[in-house]
């Protein structure tokens, strides 16, 4: 880690771009101290009496390529700098680099939120390059010292071994495409002996194919050439240990340097696999909070449209039955009427079922045997099955107990096993349902539906409902519980939302697991119950509307 309090310098001419990154290096637990200049002159004269631990330096600072800054810092005071460059600047940067720059980053958002991690690693390799070259000129005084003392060579030797392999991060060096030295950080991140490590070619250490698609060999060949053409290269790549065969990321610098008069190439190898997990908890964490954010604005909806539909259809209703009392008994008039007061009915169960998604349905509750229920709902669930669909089931004698409303767990269950019918082309296939206990800790880390759910109580029942069908694409997956939301060209899209509402009103969550041709697991996360359970309910009828229980 770095030292607390690395004091950094950003010379930057955008203020919204010194503002970014200045708030995201502050954000580190007072890891760094920045100071921001904005122009060439505001430069020169914080440099004069400063001296950073790093310099972040604009190429868009005005004037800045025909004063010979940074170059005249890199020349003359030794400086670490990190060069900020736009797209169309590379061959202005390149001349940065050879004059000793660290690296130069292309500005973007993305940049600017991991500034943290790249200022770390700057910071890293300059300390690294600085050891270096202590040794190195240790390794010089002391050779000319004593050069004619044959003993003292090997004492030379060792000292520079010493501080070679001091170095914490992996470094090797490599003539053409051969390792030749390598210290010991190198041995302990591959897992091998220097005996070994120094027989391989650089694709050895990586497995054959990179994420990129490219052959190992080849791609390590062109990286190696193109380091030799360049000065120096820096890039991502995917390495294995000798020892397990286990792959990691790493990232890589190339270095073009000589040794003993012959071009050499030091590669500097940091394992990454932290960062790599950091991140991917970033973008988890940015998709739970954009589902969160989408779930509260759905409810929000979901409760304007409830409430205007049912006061619109009560007035619907009831001027539909005014006009029903004024006409004769055998008025013509009165049949279209009363299929009228039908479908404002039907029309009604809608805003019904908007009230059940927001789990605002009042029930009552009891202890309920989850298993028992399954077993009694299982006859019509079958009854509504094509004859070469089987419903298979794993089901306890009895228990566990939820404390829940029969009529509603009857509804979710009814609802998955008609999503899970409607998935199985052609009406073949298996769709399974079990139950199970499972403790708070052990509920798999399926990707969860219910934005926001996180269980609390000691043990849940699950209830899971699986299928042989088509799957759900995975740009479905976060869409498949919205109200309406349907793939299909029947039915309302009400029937797994209004489960999900069931659901969650029961202090549950849902997870579903699935990809396309490979079937859909949904399981459903009860709180259980340690009262005795009540005599189970009958099952409650079929909706008419089979819309009802589409998903979608």
């Amino acid at each position: 880690m770095n030292k607390p309090g690395s004091a950094i310098l950003l010379a930057e001419a955008d203020a919204a771009h010194a503002d970014a990154i200045s708030r995201s290096l502050t954000d580190t637990e007072g890891r760094y101290r920045v100071e921001t200049v904005s122009s060439l002159s505001e430069f020169q004269k914080k440099i004069a009496g400063f001296e950073p631990d790093l310099i972040i330096f604009d190429l868009n600072l005005a004037e800045a390529g025909k004063t010979g800054f940074p170059a005249g810092i890199l020349q003359s005071r030794k400086l670490p700098v990190l060069i900020l460059a736009s797209h169309g600047e590379e061959a202005a940067a390149d001349i940065l680099l050879k004059d000793g720059a660290l690296d130069f980053i292309f500005k973007n958002d993305h940049i600017f939120r991991d500034m943290p991690c790249i200022v770390a690693r700057a910071l890293r390799e300059w300390r690294v390059i600085q050891e270096l070259q202590m040794a190195k000129a240790e390794l010089q005084r002391n050779e000319a010292r004593y050069r004619s003392v044959v003993e003292d060579q090997a004492d030379l030797i060792c000292r520079y071994r010493a501080a070679f392999n001091f170095i914490s991060d992996s470094i090797m060096l490599l003539e053409h495409d051969s390792f030749i030295d390598c210290n010991n950080a190198t041995l302990s991140l591959f897992g091998c002996t220097r005996e070994q490590f120094l027989t391989k070619h650089p694709a050895d250490l990586s497995p054959l194919i990179q994420p990129c698609g490219e052959n190992s060999v080849e791609l390590s060949n062109r990286m190696i050439e193109l380091a030799f053409k360049k000065g120096s290269l820096r890039f991502d790549w995917v390495h294995k240990r000798m020892d397990t065969g286990l792959s990691f990321p790493a990232e890589v610098l190339l270095s073009a340097m000589e040794l003993d008069g012959k071009p050499v190439l030091q590669a500097l190898v940091h394992d990454i696999t932290e960062r790599r997990h950091a991140e991917d908890e970033r973008k988890e964490r940015e998709a739970r909070d954009r589902l969160l954010s989408k779930a509260e604005s759905l409810e929000r909806m979901a409760a304007a449209i409830a409430h205007h539909f049912n006061n619109l259809m009560h007035v619907v209703s009831g001027n539909i039955k005014l006009a029903m009392g004024d006409l004769p008994a055998d008025s013509s008039a009165l049949g279209r009427l009363l299929d009228s007061m039908k479908a404002a009915r039907r029309a009604a169960k809608i805003g019904e079922l908007m009230l059940s998604y927001l789990g605002t349905i009042p029930a009552k509750r009891e202890p309920l045997d989850l298993s028992k229920l399954c077993m009694k709902n299982l006859p019509d669930l079958r009854s509504g099955l094509p004859k070469e669909l089987i419903l298979e089931h794993d089901l306890p004698a009895s228990g566990p107990v939820i404390q829940a409303n029969a009529n509603q767990i009857s509804q979710v269950l009814t609802a998955m096993v008609t999503n899970a019918r409607e998935a199985c082309a052609g009406g073949r296939g298996i769709i399974r349902i079990s139950v199970k206990t499972l403790g708070a800790a052990d509920i798999p880390g399926a990707r969860s539906c219910h934005a926001g759910w996180q269980p609390t109580a000691g043990t849940y029942a699950c209830l899971e409902i699986s299928d042989t069908g088509c799957g759900i694409a995975s740009s479905d997956l976060e869409r498949i519980f919205d109200p309406f939301f349907s793939t299909k060209s029947i039915g309302r899209g009400l029937g797994l939302s209004v489960a999900l509402g069931l659901v969650r009103a029961h202090s549950g969550g849902i997870a579903l697991k699935s990809s396309p041709g490979h079937g859909c697991t949904v399981c459903i996360f009860l709180p259980t119950n340690n009262l005795p359970a009540a005599a189970p309910a009958m099952p409650a009828k079929p909706p008419d509307d089979p819309g009802k229980c589409g998903t979608g």
